[in-house]
């Protein structure tokens, strides 16, 4: 399996999976040889989409550590993502992230 094979610090390539019928937005994380390793987390990739569609360029993800089996799927990777920000854009401000009560 390529998941257990990433080295700390590889390169990988966010790509769009815009005929994912469950999520239009869904972001996939690629290999330098084209293997699917797993998906851009659901909570970011709102905000990761949008740096994406101003310039992908800015968007770098890479491999923080790689958990072995027995370690779940869902656990196995954990990545770094870093981009160059525009002056208007705020992590965790769109209505998403808001608190559901005022209270």
């Amino acid at each position: 399996m390529r998941i257990n094979r990433l080295e700390t610090g590889e390169k990988l390539w966010l790509a769009h999976e815009f005929q994912n019928h469950y999520d239009s937005k869904a972001l996939t994380l690629n290999t330098e040889d084209h293997y699917i390793v797993g998906y851009c987390p659901r909570y970011l990739k709102s905000e990761i989409f949008e740096l994406l569609l101003r310039n992908p360029s800015f968007v770098e993800v890479r491999v923080e550590r790689v958990n072995q089996p027995p370690t779940p799927f869902q656990f196995r990777l954990l990545c770094n993502i870093t981009t160059q920000c525009y002056n208007d854009f705020r992590p965790f401000s769109s209505h998403e992230y808001q608190p559901l009560s005022s209270s």
